[in-house]
């Protein structure tokens, strides 16, 4: 029997989307599916639209917004797939999606996380128009420490579609074995809840790889997504998301690098701090308050930096190999 797989579909405020990405999910030709749509407290029809449309569907309604991390924590916790997908509302995935990636879990018990080829779409009248342009395939972390989705921007022109490893899945429809989500969560979370929104993925991804788990990029699984964030449509987001997504690279850093990777990599690392701080002098200042929320919490990210130390057991070459 095919082994079962959970769709977390995360929503709020998403009305315009959820009913053509649950179509998708419910056209897969892998069919052995749990799906669990979590609501973090929307004020929209979303909630209406799934009971209504999609009855026998899993709805969980949150009382107040606990973000991607605490949303699909929670559907962790309630889930019994031996593989999880974190699906997010504005991604529509071909028909093959989910059994594409299935087949190369199966395939090498190793890989721990596997994602596919994101193509930008726009959303216009309830139907998803494929611009031809790469969204993702897969994570790149760079020697600065800035995470990005490789190939985004470029048009897809096949460059992409030989099957291999990367850091890690992107985060608007990743997909991992269960085996890996309890061998690196930290206390009982899977995803980093002190990230609540952008870059837990990567913290994801990071500590996969530290135990040794890898990530297959899979160009077969294609889907669209809209992607609302991105530097083109940075300003328009609100400051709290930007604020997070800056403050969030500290995280990362505090929590898994390496005191010799980032002494080796600190000229791109300075550098990168420099630009940074002007840009947030000149540009975004409100962006200051992220360095405070850094700062006050240092003791919990060096409590989190110390678990992370003790579950690595792959040498430091296996990371550093990673930085581009």
């Amino acid at each position: 029997m095919d082994p079962l797989v959970t769709v977390s579909l995360l929503i709020r405020n998403h009305s315009q989307y959820i009913e053509a990405c649950l179509k998708t999910v419910l056209a897969q030709t892998y069919k052995n599916l749990q799906v669990i749509v979590t609501d973090n407290d929307s004020t929209d029809d979303s909630v209406d639209i799934v009971r209504s449309r999609f009855p026998l569907v899993r709805l969980v309604c949150n009382k107040k917004n606990l973000g991607y991390s605490g949303g699909h924590n929670k559907a962790i916790r309630m889930s019994d797939g031996a593989y999880f997908m974190a699906l997010n509302p504005d991604v529509f995935m071909t028909p093959r999606f989910i059994e594409e990636k299935v087949r190369r879990f199966e395939e090498d018990p190793s890989v721990g996380m596997v994602d596919g080829k994101l193509l930008r779409a726009e959303f216009r009248n309830g139907k998803v128009i494929a611009t031809g342009m790469i969204d993702s395939t897969g994570l790149l972390l760079k020697k600065n420490r800035k995470n990005t989705e490789r190939g985004s921007g470029e048009r897809d022109r096949g460059q992409y579609e030989n099957q291999d490893f990367v850091f890690g899945p992107f985060g608007a429809a990743p997909m991992y074995r269960r085996k890996m989500l309890e061998d690196t969560k930290l206390g009982e979370e899977y995803f980093d809840e002190d990230f609540f929104a952008y870059r837990e993925e990567v913290d994801l991804a990071w500590r996969g790889q530290l135990r040794g788990w890898k990530c297959l990029y899979v160009p077969q699984a294609v889907a669209c997504h809209i992607h609302a964030y991105n530097p083109e449509t940075r300003k328009s987001q609100p400051r709290s998301l930007r604020r997070m997504q800056f403050r969030n690279r500290y995280f990362l850093m505090i929590k898994n690098d390496r005191m010799r990777d980032m002494v080796l990599h600190l000229p791109y690392i300075l550098g990168f701090e420099l630009m940074a701080l002007a840009y947030v002098l000149v540009r975004e200042p409100f962006l200051i308050r992220g360095y405070c929320e850094v700062l006050k919490a240092m003791p919990r990210m060096r409590k989190k930096r110390r678990l992370v130390c003790g579950m690595r057991t792959v040498p430091d070459g296996a990371i550093r190999r990673w930085f581009v």
